[in-house]
C-alpha cells in the first residue's frame, strides 16, 4: 500500500528492520519490537511488525497514523479505510 502511495519502502536485514520513507517523515520497523520510529521519536504500538512466511507484516493503523493519515475501521462491513487527502 505504501508504495502505491509513493513511499520508498526498503527493509535493512542486519537489523530486521522495514524503513518507510515519506516526502517528510522516515518510518522505521523494527521486527518483533512494540516500538516503531518516526524521524528517530519512539512511537509504541500494539502489534509488532512480523516476519510470516518470508513476507514483512507492518501494522496498518500505526504506520498510517504515523504518517499523518487518517484510519477508520467499519465492524459492520470489516473494512479498513485510510484517508490519503492530506497524502
Amino acid at each position: 500500500m505504501f508504495e502505491t502511495l509513493g513511499y520508498n519502502v526498503s527493509w535493512v536485514e542486519e537489523s530486521q528492520t522495514a524503513v518507510l520513507k515519506g516526502k517528510a517523515d522516515t518510518i522505521m520497523v523494527p521486527i518483533n519490537s512494540n516500538t516503531i520510529y518516526k524521524d528517530g521519536e519512539e512511537i509504541p504500538i500494539d502489534v509488532p511488525g512480523q516476519l510470516i512466511n518470508s513476507r514483512t507484516m507492518i501494522p496498518l493503523r500505526a504506520i498510517s497514523e504515523a504518517f499523518g493519515l487518517e484510519v477508520d475501521w467499519n465492524e459492520e462491513t470489516r473494512t479498513v479505510t485510510v484517508e490519503i487527502a492530506q497524502y
